[in-house]
């Protein structure tokens, strides 16, 4: 009763059970209003309200005894070899999730003149409940020993931007100056029990608990200068005030709950930005640019992580540094007859410090990390045109070429030199829409991407299970308008149901159907 393969490394491995099919449904709830002012200045608002239920209840084993009976864990001998699965290894699992996102836009838009744009929300994900066995099933299906965690999360987030775009008989008609601010708040609070009865959530220790909180003040400031009818030059800059709070982490060990606060951080720092495009004629553009900027940490980075069994802090990582990026771009765009274009983009980034999740070899433990330099390389070519051949025929290509490159890495050397995880050397997307008649719409798209690695030291250049895989996805939609407020569609992602391995298996052939009313 057991199936074997191979791992991402090639490696010979046995699959003793599967997890089952995972029951989900997902429900949402959203309100929109919207209003004119007057012809240049709209007020929206939106309430949304969702909630997701998941359930875990049908796992499998594959191994079965000398009577024929099943087999959950214990020592067991599969192909010879003696193996011990531990209680947990086949569990079951209830997920319940639940929130709600306010948002409120103000847009005055107006051809010159001052221009206003305020959007402000608030995310809040109120519940998130999940509730899983450790005992041994079947029994465990019904109640018993587990663990039931349970998370609030959310953010609030608020922008203004305005640009002043001057009047033809102005003295600074040349220029037009944008500026703005920009404030975000980020906030976790998850808790997870050991539960004597995990279907009825009855707790019994605190295995973990993870609070934190970051913040982010923000301003910048952006000038567009008309040199001549074919020279504009950008500048700009953005001042950022980040700050990383109240992080705790906590455990009950031996029946006294281990506390501890980590340590709060503040970073400020100052990004430029500078573009000059170049458009001889009305048909070719020219464009290169140089930036600067910041990512700072997020409250996963910082505070997730575990507690040893003696209470202390271990695989949390506060002294995160954030990354630095230095940004260049070149881009070539020509028109292409009345309604298409095509661009050529010349693109690196150079990142110091880059936040990722490994293997710190002298110390043998994984979480999130920086490492020192990461520089990333490639080329990008984008076709599109209305009317391709034939009128109501649409078409897009993209392809790019990108080599993202691991330069050095003090915690883990063995990476340097090699290809950064998840950055495939090629993609291309193609997609070509038809309208047959005014109520017909027809579309088929193409993606496709090189293979690409999923490890630092890109060990596992076999795919599968664990590692990343090449890819070719083709998906189709047809819509059709029933009456002037009614339509229909039904599109088909992965129209040849491949097999793709993104660590886990990626998104089989997935069927939508919808039908749409818009008054």
């Amino acid at each position: 009763g057991y199936d074997s393969d191979h791992d991402f490394q090639n490696r010979k491995r046995f699959i003793i059970g599967d997890q089952g099919t995972r029951d989900i449904t997902d429900t949402t709830c959203k309100l929109k209003f919207g209003y004119d002012l007057d012809s240049n200045t709209q007020l929206n608002f939106q309430w949304v309200h969702w909630w997701s239920d998941q359930n875990v209840d049908n796992v499998n084993t594959y191994l079965t005894d000398a009577a024929g009976n099943k087999v959950y864990s214990g020592s067991v001998n599969v192909a010879g070899l003696n193996y011990n699965i531990g209680s947990s290894t086949f569990y079951f699992q209830e997920n319940q999730n639940e929130g709600d996102v306010y948002a409120i836009a103000f847009k005055r838009e107006p051809e010159a003149g001052l221009k206003i744009r305020v959007d402000s929300s608030f995310n809040n994900n109120w519940k998130a409940l999940s509730k899983r066995s450790t005992d041994v099933p079947p029994y465990s299906k019904w109640g018993g020993a587990g663990t039931v965690t349970d998370s609030e999360t959310g953010w609030y987030n608020f922008d203004f931007k305005s640009a002043y775009k001057p009047l033809k008989w102005s003295a600074v008609k040349d220029h037009t100056l944008t500026a703005g601010y920009h404030f975000d708040h980020y906030f976790t609070d998850s808790k997870t029990w050991n539960a004597s009865d995990w279907k009825s959530e009855i707790k019994t220790t605190l295995n973990d608990k993870s609070e934190g909180k970051t913040g982010t003040h923000a301003v910048f400031l952006q000038d567009e200068w008309d040199i001549t009818d074919k020279i504009m030059v950008y500048f700009g800059g953005r001042y950022e005030w980040w700050r990383g709070f109240d992080g705790i982490k906590a455990r009950d060990v031996s029946g006294s709950v281990y506390t501890t606060e980590l340590p709060d951080r503040k970073e400020d720092h100052f990004s430029p930005k500078f573009a000059v495009a170049y458009n001889p004629d009305t048909n070719w553009g020219f464009r290169f640019s140089l930036a600067k900027a910041y990512r700072f940490p997020t409250i996963r980075e910082l505070f997730y992580a575990n507690v040893s069994s003696a209470g202390i802090v271990t695989l949390t990582n506060p002294d995160l540094k954030s990354e630095k990026i230095f940004a260049k771009d070149f881009t070539i765009s020509k028109k292409v007859g009345w309604a298409g274009e095509a661009r050529l983009s010349f693109f690196e980034n150079y990142t110091e410090d880059t936040i990722f999740s490994q293997t710190d070899v002298y110390k043998n433990q994984t979480y999130y990390q920086n490492i020192d330099e990461v520089r990333t390389r490639g080329v990008e070519f984008q076709f599109k045109k209305k009317g391709l051949f034939v009128d109501r025929l649409d078409a897009m290509f993209n392809i790019a070429y990108m080599k993202a490159k691991t330069l050095k890495n003090d915690n883990l050397p063995d990476s340097e030199g090699k290809i950064f995880p998840r950055a495939p050397k090629w993609t291309s997307k193609a997609v070509v829409s038809c309208f047959p008649t005014d109520k017909l719409f027809l579309t088929l798209a193409g993606r496709y991407s090189s293979k690409a690695w999923n490890t630092l030291n890109n060990v596992d250049d076999r795919g599968g299970y664990g590692g990343v895989d090449d890819y070719f996805f083709l998906d189709a939609k047809v819509a059709y308008k029933l009456l002037k407020q009614v339509t229909i569609s039904l599109s088909v992602d992965n129209l040849t149901d491949e097999l793709v391995y993104m660590y886990h298996p990626y998104a089989r052939q997935m069927i939508i159907a919808k039908l749409k009313w818009e008054y």
